[in-house]
């Protein structure tokens, strides 16, 4: 095939694999495949909904067990950082197309994804997009917080999308960098994220249409981006409640994604994050809601709508002189939207409702 577009995950987070590898095959051409590799106790039972498998036509498969062979036995798994999550480094030596295209989960697919199978990669091994947030962190708090261990002047990509020239990919021994990066740097960061901008400093800048990330959800800036892929980062996820009170355009693209894929998403195990406050913090955020509702806006709650709109203003900048300089790989049109003010807001963030 042409290419191949993959996802990694361990058994009890494979119906979200199979809602996007449904979604997957339904935006993407007939000469690409879609594999769904599943490791860990309990892959050994999975199994794609034979309707599913039929409307596919022999695109769709899945590999059951396949990476844990692959992964270097000296690679550190404590528990909070389960072996399976090594997977998508290893997936490129059991899939034979050149171009690959690897996505998590935790996104909502709403446009094609072909264009990104015939995209000049111009001799790069890797395309990513910016995660602009965790490049202002570290700007803002230095190496101590993320700890990131690219190299010195170099961008930051989120991992949450990555296309892949596969030759190239292999030829950087991921395993051999692997096994020197993670046993010094577990508990610090993005562990995986940070190893994988370490790997590939030379990444390929694409925009934000291939991962919008959930800032620019937040700034109400996806109707100017026009996103193909919406990755939902943060504690709230697509297949939460929260979600839908949040960004209801999206939530019902999802739900269709659900439906599409005839899976059962209350096969997934409970929240196992959720945001940690403290019950004053908790008091305080609920004390700033319930005084907006009443039209008033204190003094903490106008910091959160400088931020907001701080944020807004410098991301539309990023995106338009990217846009006029050619930054990106893809053709990128960026046009600055009008003036908006957030139409939501939880006593901590502000957003732009959709």
């Amino acid at each position: 095939m042409k290419g191949a577009i993959f996802f990694v995950v361990d058994a009890k987070f494979f119906p979200l694999a199979a809602i996007q590898a449904v979604r997957a095959v339904e935006m993407s051409g007939r000469e690409i495949g879609v594999h769904v590799f599943v490791d860990g106790k309990g892959s050994d039972e999975i199994r794609f909904d034979p309707r599913i498998e039929a409307k596919a036509a022999g695109r769709l498969h899945l590999h059951r067990g396949e990476l844990a062979p692959l992964t270097p036995e000296a690679l550190p798994t404590p528990k909070a950082w389960p072996r399976e999550i090594y997977g998508r480094l290893f997936a490129p030596q059991v899939l034979q197309a050149d171009r690959l295209l690897y996505l998590d989960v935790d996104i909502v697919i709403d446009g094609a994804l072909g264009e990104l199978f015939s995209l000049d990669m111009r001799g790069a091994a890797l395309a990513a997009t910016y995660d602009l947030a965790i490049e202002e962190s570290l700007q803002r708090n230095g190496q101590h917080t993320f700890a990131s261990a690219r190299p010195a002047g170099a961008r930051y990509f989120n991992s949450g999308m990555l296309l892949i020239d596969r030759k190239l990919w292999l030829e950087r021994d991921v395993a051999g960098h692997a096994l020197a990066f993670f046993p010094q740097r577990l508990g610090l960061g993005y562990v995986d994220q940070d190893f994988l901008n370490f790997l590939f400093p030379d990444w390929l800048p694409l925009s934000p249409r291939w991962n919008c990330l959930i800032t620019f959800l937040e700034t109400g800036l996806q109707d100017a981006i026009r996103p193909h892929v919406v990755h939902v980062t943060g504690f709230v996820k697509p297949w939460h409640r929260e979600f839908a009170d949040q960004y209801p355009f999206y939530a019902g693209k999802f739900d269709a994604m659900v439906k599409a894929a005839h899976v059962d998403l209350t096969q997934l195990p409970p929240r196992n994050r959720i945001p940690g406050f403290k019950p004053m913090k908790r008091w305080r955020i609920y004390w700033h809601l319930q005084v907006y509702k009443l039209g008033l806006v204190g003094r903490r709650t106008r910091a959160h709508l400088a931020n907001w709109r701080s944020r807004r203003a410098r991301y539309a900048e990023f995106l338009s002189r990217a846009a006029e300089e050619g930054l990106f790989a893809d053709a990128f049109a960026f046009a600055p939207p009008a003036p908006e003010e957030p139409s939501q807001y939880d006593g901590r963030t502000f957003r732009a409702r959709r």
